[in-house]
């Protein structure tokens, strides 16, 4: 009997010291969870605050014409395309390309159309804020009243529109008006912010809600998910830089950012929210106006044209009432902002051709 005793209260105390081993690996265990949850939540603030720093970041020159110049063949690609005839040596050829090569001029009404539409437009752009960047006008082919521009100094105008106005200063208005939007770096405000949600969801799965707010609520948030995470390393990368330098970046990196800026700019117009696009909406007219001040067109007609518009025109962002919109350009030309221009010049033949048709 003593023997079961003893072999008993051996066993009992082999049990504890077990138990207590046991339960001190478990204590370990979740110190070095704890531990490691600790550091990782560390490194995703350290990551995201990297992310933040991005808005601060200056977009370069050349990332804006690279942005722009995809942007600008993205919503080149919601309309028939350029309304042109064009030579052997431009067919297939990017949108964002004909800028920049030197290619055999296409001849004919429609060639002339896009000539007159970039001397307007120059003339403009000559006299704007940026007049020695490469600007590029064209004109597509598309029904509906619209014209848009893209970083870079890309500006589109639509047959739509071009059978809508009365005579050149008005088209000069509408020139102008795209051109502020690229002076102004309106769309940028809007491509930083979504550059840096789109880098913490991409480094640390993070922000996804707010990142994908423009591509269709819940079902663009896991679809978001799953395309961010695939640039990790594209972003852990760019942000050891002191330029976030989008042309050293993998095509796929650029075509996401482009995508993912044209969602914003559908939804939101040229800013970084919709009160800023709306802002940026009227500093663009009041910038029309002062080119065509400067350019000798009497900016009375953009005022005019304007009156004709149905409210909310755009291709894509959402403007202010017109309303709203003359109030304010003449607002403008009350405080002296605009010089006296009276200067109104018929239209091109071709331009009045494509008007009969």
């Amino acid at each position: 009997m003593r023997r079961l005793v003893v072999a008993a209260v051996a066993l009992s105390s082999s049990c504890a010291a077990v138990t207590g081993f046991l339960s001190g690996a478990r204590r370990g265990d979740l110190a070095a969870g704890v531990a490691q949850a600790e550091r990782d939540q560390q490194a995703r603030d350290r990551r995201e605050e990297e992310c933040k720093r991005l808005n601060d970041k200056p977009v370069t020159w050349e990332e804006e014409r690279e942005i722009g110049g995809a942007v600008a063949v993205v919503l080149g690609t919601k309309t028939k395309g350029p309304y042109t005839e064009l030579s052997p040596d431009v067919v297939n050829k990017p949108l964002a390309e004909l800028a920049n090569k030197d290619v055999t001029p296409p001849k004919g009404e429609r060639a002339a159309l896009n000539e007159y539409v970039n001397k307007v437009g120059k003339a403009l752009a000559a006299v704007s804020e940026r007049p020695d960047i490469r600007w590029t006008f064209m004109v597509l082919d598309e029904p509906t009243v619209n014209a848009f521009s893209a970083p870079g100094g890309y500006v589109f105008v639509t047959t739509g529109l071009l059978k809508a106005v009365d005579n050149e200063a008005q088209l000069a208005g509408v020139l102008g008006h795209e051109i502020g939007h690229v002076t102004g770096r309106h769309a940028l405000d809007g491509y930083r912010r979504q550059k840096v949600s789109l880098c913490k969801a991409a480094l640390t799965g993070e922000d996804l809600e707010k990142a994908a707010r423009v591509v269709g609520g819940p079902a663009g948030l896991s679809q978001l998910q799953r395309e961010a995470s695939r640039f990790s390393g594209d972003f852990s990368r760019l942000l050891n830089v002191p330029v976030f330098d989008v042309s050293n970046a993998t095509r796929e990196l650029v075509r996401f950012l482009t995508e993912q800026f044209v969602e914003l700019l559908s939804a939101v117009g040229n800013g970084a929210d919709t009160d800023s696009a709306r802002r940026n909406e009227f500093s663009a007219d009041e910038a029309a106006g002062r080119y065509m001040s400067f350019a000798g067109y009497d900016p009375l007609e953009y005022e005019r044209f304007i009156g004709r518009l149905a409210d909310g025109g755009g291709l894509f962002q959402p403007h202010p009432s017109n309303k709203d919109r003359m109030a304010a350009l003449a607002k403008a030309r009350g405080g002296d902002v605009f010089f006296e221009a009276k200067a109104a010049p018929a239209l091109t033949a071709e331009l009045q051709g494509l008007k009969r048709r």
